[in-house]
C-alpha cells in the first residue's frame, strides 16, 4: 500500500474496519503470529483517502496499538507481513475502554475540603480520552487526564500535590459550571511536566468559586496511576485589616516590641495602587494607636522572600496609603512620624503571589523632646556679645509646625525650638543665630510674636544656605528660632549660639 516507507510493495495484509459508537479508549494487540507482521491504525471517510493515525515496528512479539476512538468515525486498521513470502497465522485482539465521566470537566469529580482535613484521591488517566486543550496551561487536544471540580466553603490557601510516576501535569482553571451546563473554562496556572517529582499548585481559594484541575500527561502515550491531595489551612486572622495585632501605644525609646508572623497561609485581602500592593499579594496586618506624637521605626527582617513594607492610615474601610519600603530580600525598615491618637496600620507582604514565608517584624517609638514643639521652646536668656552656646539634638523630635513663607513643612521638617522673650535684647539690638557641628542640612527659620504666644507666630526671616542670620529686635515682640533639617531624616546632633551683633 506505501502509506510508510517500512510498509513495501510487496508486504501483503489484511484489513480490519471498526466504527464505535460513543468515546472510548481503543487498544489492538496483535499476537500469536507465526512471522514478522507490522501494524497500523488509519482514518479517512474512504479506502481511497486514509491518513494514518500511528503504527508498531515489525517484530515476532506481540505488538498494541492505544488510540482514542471518537463515535461515528470509522477506523481502518491493517496487519501487514514483512515482505511476500514471510505470512501465516496470527491473533488480532480489539478491547473497548468507557473513559471515567471525569475525562470531561462537565464530569469533573467534586471535592470537598476544610481547615486541618485534607483530602486524598488516587485515580488512573489510562482509559482518559482527550477532552480539553489549552495553550495558556500547555494542554494539547491529544492529553488524556481527568478533571476535579473544588467550591470552598471557607476562604484558606489552598495546596494541590499531585504524586505518579509518569510525564504528569496539574493544570489549574476558573470558570462557571451548574451541573453538565458549563461554560468556557479560563487557564490559571500549570505545573509544568515531570515524571519523577511531584507537581505542586498553590493558591488562594475564595468562598463560592468553583475551581477546575486537570490531571494530564505530556501527550497521549503518557498516561498512568497518580493521586492528587488537597489540603487547606486556616489563615491568621491578622489576614484581614480588622484583626490587626496591635502593638502597644506606649513604647518608647528604649522599648522594642516584636512580633513573629508568616504569609504563606495568609490569604489576599487587600490592594493599593499609591502602595503598589497588588490583589494577589499576601500579607498580615498590624495597628500602632500612639498616645503621644512620636518618631517611628519599624524593621521587617529574618525572611528569605521578596518582601515589602507599607503603612497607611485612616480605617480599615478606607485606607489612605502614606508610605512603602520597596521590594527586597533583604531587611525592609521605615520611619515616620505617628500622631498621637491616629491609628497607623503596618502591612507586611510579599513581591506577588508566590513571595510568602515566616518574617520577623519589629516596632519602636521615641517621645520627643519638650522643645521639638513651639510651646516647649528652650528659653534664652540676654543676649550677650560674647553669645550664649547651647548643644542640641533633633534625632527624636517630630514635625510639629508649617509655615509657607519660611517654608517650614509639617510633613517632613524636624527640629528644635528656641524662645526668645522681648527682654533678650532691646529694641534696635541686632541678634545673630549661628548653627555647627551638623552632619545635616541645617535650615534656621525665626518667627515674631507680639503676643508671646506659639498661636501667633509670623515669619521674620528663614535660611537654608547660610548657617547663620541675623535680624532685629522689635520693641514688645518675642521670637521664636527653629532649627531643622530639610527633610524627614535631615536630623542629629548640633551647637547654636545666640550673639548680639551682627555675625
Amino acid at each position: 500500500h506505501g502509506y510508510f516507507v517500512w510498509i513495501d510493495s510487496d508486504d501483503r495484509g489484511t484489513w480490519y474496519k471498526y466504527v464505535p459508537t460513543e468515546d472510548v479508549i481503543i487498544t489492538v494487540i496483535l499476537s500469536s503470529q507465526e512471522m514478522k507482521t507490522q501494524m497500523a491504525y488509519f482514518t479517512g471517510s474512504s479506502c481511497e483517502s486514509l491518513t494514518c493515525g500511528d503504527f508498531t515496528t515489525e517484530s515476532i512479539s506481540t505488538r498494541s496499538l492505544v488510540f482514542y476512538g471518537q463515535p461515528g468515525k470509522t477506523y481502518y486498521i491493517l496487519v501487514a507481513s514483512a515482505g511476500l513470502q514471510n505470512v501465516g497465522n496470527y491473533r488480532i485482539q480489539i478491547i473497548e475502554s468507557l473513559p471515567p465521566e471525569n475525562s470531561y470537566y462537565t464530569g469533573a469529580t467534586k471535592l470537598v475540603n476544610d481547615y486541618g482535613n485534607p483530602y486524598l484521591k488516587e485515580d488512573t488517566t489510562q482509559f482518559a480520552v482527550p477532552s480539553f486543550s489549552s495553550d495558556e496551561c500547555s494542554v494539547q487536544e491529544t492529553d488524556r487526564g481527568l478533571w476535579y471540580r473544588y467550591t470552598p466553603t471557607v476562604e484558606s490557601i489552598t495546596t494541590v500535590t499531585l504524586s505518579g510516576s509518569f510525564y504528569k501535569r496539574l493544570s489549574m482553571y476558573t470558570g462557571n459550571c451548574d451541573g453538565h451546563d458549563c461554560t468556557s473554562l479560563s487557564c490559571v496556572k500549570e505545573s509544568g511536566t515531570s515524571v519523577g517529582s511531584d507537581r505542586v499548585l498553590e493558591f488562594h481559594a475564595t468562598v463560592g468559586t468553583d475551581f477546575f484541575f486537570l490531571v494530564s500527561g505530556s501527550n497521549f502515550e503518557e498516561v498512568g496511576t497518580f493521586s492528587i491531595l488537597f489540603s487547606s489551612s486556616e489563615p491568621p486572622a491578622n489576614s484581614y485589616c480588622s484583626n490587626a495585632v496591635v502593638f502597644s501605644s506606649t513604647i518608647g525609646s528604649d522599648d522594642v516590641e516584636n512580633a513573629e508572623g508568616s504569609t504563606a497561609v495568609a490569604v489576599p485581602t487587600f490592594s493599593s495602587d499609591s502602595c503598589l500592593v497588588t490583589d494577589s499579594d499576601r500579607g498580615l496586618w498590624y495597628k500602632y494607636t500612639p498616645a503621644s506624637d512620636r518618631m517611628v521605626y519599624v524593621t521587617l527582617s529574618d525572611h528569605d522572600w521578596i518582601a515589602r513594607l507599607s503603612y497607611y492610615s485612616g480605617n480599615c474601610n478606607s485606607l489612605i496609603c502614606e508610605s512603602q519600603t520597596g521590594i527586597s530580600g533583604a531587611d525592609r525598615m521605615m520611619t515616620f512620624h505617628a500622631k498621637s491618637g491616629l491609628d497607623y496600620y503596618l502591612l507586611a507582604s510579599g513581591r506577588d503571589f508566590d513571595q510568602a514565608g515566616p518574617f520577623q517584624i519589629a516596632i519602636s517609638a521615641t517621645e520627643p523632646p519638650a522643645n521639638s514643639f513651639c510651646e516647649g521652646a528652650t528659653e534664652i536668656g540676654r543676649v550677650t556679645f560674647l553669645g550664649t552656646t547651647f548643644g542640641e539634638n533633633s534625632s527624636n523630635t517630630v514635625p510639629s509646625y508649617s509655615d509657607p513663607n519660611c517654608q517650614v513643612r509639617v510633613e517632613d521638617h524636624r527640629g528644635i525650638w528656641f524662645k526668645l522673650p522681648s527682654s533678650s535684647a532691646s529694641p534696635g539690638d541686632a541678634v545673630t543665630v549661628q548653627v555647627s557641628g551638623q552632619a545635616f542640612t541645617a535650615k534656621i527659620s525665626v518667627f515674631e510674636s507680639a503676643e508671646d504666644s506659639c498661636s501667633s507666630l509670623s515669619c521674620t526671616i528663614s535660611t537654608s544656605s547660610f548657617r547663620s542670620l541675623t535680624w532685629v529686635f522689635t520693641s514688645g515682640n518675642s521670637y521664636y528660632v527653629f532649627v531643622s533639617g530639610d527633610g524627614l531624616f535631615e536630623v542629629g546632633g548640633f551647637s547654636i549660639k545666640f550673639a548680639k551683633g551682627y555675625g
